[in-house]
């Protein structure tokens, strides 16, 4: 445990000479481009599924 005599230190959120992240801002633009992908593609296979589904119900409750 830290000790509470000890003051610690200073953070602002103005203050961006160290920001708390493991990975750069090139890193993070590719990373979130990767996502992007993925969730297009699990997004096209949802809608290709929900299409074979023969209950309407079942099928508004899949499309929300």
């Amino acid at each position: 445990m830290a000790d509470p005599k000890k003051p610690r230190p200073a953070f602002a959120p103005w203050d961006r000479r160290e920001l708390p992240g493991l990975f750069n801002v090139e890193e993070t633009a590719r990373r979130v481009g990767n996502y992007k992908w993925i969730e297009m593609k699990l997004f096209e296979a949802l809608g290709g599924w929900v299409a074979t589904v023969p209950e309407l119900d079942v099928k508004m409750r899949l499309g929300t």
